[in-house]
């Protein structure tokens, strides 16, 4: 039966499941140590990177203190035993697997990942003729780009816990010399808390200078100083006390599933909980840490580049 990962995690808001691929496949979500990976009978042995879709006839050679993290079919496995060991004999024996709302939520999002829409777009297949379509997107409240010049990336909507908080943007088109903006902050009742010039793609305000309540709603937008026209979509955020924010990491730090993966993968976990939870900025942020410390991995850009689509970062 599947569980509600709020009822663990005391997480807010409505659930964000995404729509998981047809064909199941055992997915490599963390790798501790050395590992190698043949994908079938006659292949090299070569390095194992997380975000690997696993053959059922590959093999797997674990060197000793090593430890692989596989989810499979909505529950997660962790491997530690050395030796060359076949994935068939891994994924058929039940005793290894276990059920988590972690590995649930966490699963869902890297079965969206590893389409090959996203592979193409981060540079992990070739596109082909015709290229792969994009997955299903969700409805969401009306913050998407299409209309816009101007791309919100943060607060991108849910809920803000920082008491400096980062805005950010860009330009639909790299290209235009646009630089010079007008930052707004306005209640959710339309009252004009700032409206202050920026110059660049990023603003940072403080939460006590403009007495931002918790559990109060607010809006952000930009517009180009020499065209009105060239501005983001009003931006709707809830700006919440950081202590919401710290129990939820706790609740994520006591996971077995996260105690025992890899540093990178501890991240995009993390990451995962506090999307489904509407944290988008914590979220972004973890994110776009988790590309940058696992450069060698494809699977921490490919959640990102996920991430970015789902909320109309990119087309």
């Amino acid at each position: 039966m599947k569980k509600q990962i709020f009822s663990l995690l005391i997480l807010l808001g409505s659930a964000y499941l995404l729509p998981a691929q047809d064909e199941l496949s055992p997915i490599v979500y963390s790798v501790s140590g050395k590992v190698k990976y043949a994908p079938g009978p006659g292949a090299k042995l070569k390095k194992l990177r997380s975000g690997t879709e696993l053959n059922p006839d590959g093999l797997l050679k674990i060197y000793p203190g090593a430890r692989l993290g596989v989810y499979y079919d909505e529950e997660y496995a962790i491997v530690n035993q050395e030796g060359e060991k076949k994935v068939s004999a891994i994924t058929s024996d039940v005793s290894l697997f276990k059920e988590s709302d972690l590995a649930e939520l966490f699963g869902e999002m890297v079965d969206q990942a590893v389409n090959p829409f996203f592979q193409v777009r981060s540079g992990y297949a070739v596109a082909g003729d015709p290229p792969p379509p994009p997955p299903r997107k969700k409805e969401k409240d009306g913050h998407g780009n299409k209309e816009y010049q101007v791309i919100r990336l943060q607060p991108s909507g849910g809920m803000v816990a920082r008491r400096n908080i980062p805005f950010s943007w860009q330009l639909a088109d790299p290209a235009r010399k646009v630089k010079k903006f007008t930052f707004t902050l306005r209640t959710d009742k339309g009252e004009t808390l700032l409206e202050k010039p920026v110059k660049g793609y990023d603003f940072e305000l403080s939460q006590e200078d403009y007495r931002l309540e918790h559990n109060k709603t607010y809006r952000w937008q930009v517009i180009a100083q020499d065209d009105p026209g060239l501005k983001t979509p009003e931006v709707r955020f809830t700006f919440t006390e950081p202590v919401e924010l710290a129990q939820i990491r706790n609740n994520i730090a006591k996971m077995e599933m996260h105690q025992t993966a890899d540093p990178t993968a501890r991240l995009l976990m993390e990451a995962a909980v506090l999307e489904q939870a509407q944290f988008l900025s914590e979220a972004y942020d973890l994110y776009q840490t988790a590309v940058k410390k696992g450069k060698k991995n494809q699977l921490p850009q490919l959640l990102f580049e996920a991430f970015r689509w789902r909320y109309d970062m990119i087309e």
